[in-house]
């Protein structure tokens, strides 16, 4: 999947941080040799949330957002959102079947 023409290069409101998708197309995060559970998990919060957290966490390498239906976690209808903060570097981004929606973003310090 290509990114959206609207997706690429987004700056953060602070403008210190650039949010790059790893190989420029989006999908879930994949760490190279990543331990389990190397990063933070937030359900149902807006991406624009799952970003700041990211920005304001130094050690945050990076957010995969996704956006899934309800019924894969319990036997309610509707969707649900999953962010992932990571604190291991993003080698890469993979599709994550059964999402209607998944970004991965890499933290990068924005140049001036």
């Amino acid at each position: 999947m290509t990114l959206p023409a609207f997706l690429r290069n987004v700056v953060s409101v602070n403008h210190k941080v650039k949010w790059e998708p790893p190989g420029g197309k989006q999908g879930g995060c994949a760490i190279k040799g990543a331990k389990l559970h190397a990063f933070d998990e937030l359900w149902n919060i807006e991406e624009r949330h799952c970003r700041a957290r990211c920005g304001w966490q130094s050690a945050c390498t990076g957010y995969e957002f996704v956006q899934v239906s309800e019924s894969r976690r319990s036997s309610r209808a509707g969707t649900v959102t999953r962010c992932k903060l990571h604190t291991q570097p993003i080698a890469h981004s993979l599709p994550l079947p059964g999402s209607f929606f998944a970004v991965c973003f890499v933290k990068r310090q924005a140049s001036l």
